[in-house]
């Protein structure tokens, strides 16, 4: 793996993955303002950490999703979920 790493190749694909990877967390810490957590114990934090990541991926999913006929943000966000095979 260490000699996979340090080809050019391998560089490349290890940059990626930390620049995609730490973009994440910055946006769940300066966009969404979650910085700590609010709760104790490990299964508490595990279970808030989960709906940080739903609330983040749900604000992806709103963004991404094609607008609807009317352009409605409301119904973009409903085209996706169709797609998913939930109904709103």
């Amino acid at each position: 793996m260490r000699r996979r790493l340090k080809t050019p190749e391998g560089k490349g694909v290890s940059a990626k993955r930390k620049r995609t990877v730490e973009m994440v967390f910055g946006i769940i810490k300066a966009v969404m303002g979650f910085r700590q957590f609010l709760l104790r114990g490990l299964q508490s934090v595990l279970g808030e950490w989960d709906l940080v990541c739903i609330a983040y991926n749900l604000k992806r999913l709103h963004t991404l999703a094609p607008a609807g006929d009317n352009g409605d943000p409301s119904q973009r966000f409903k085209v996706k979920m169709a797609q998913y095979g939930l109904n709103f």
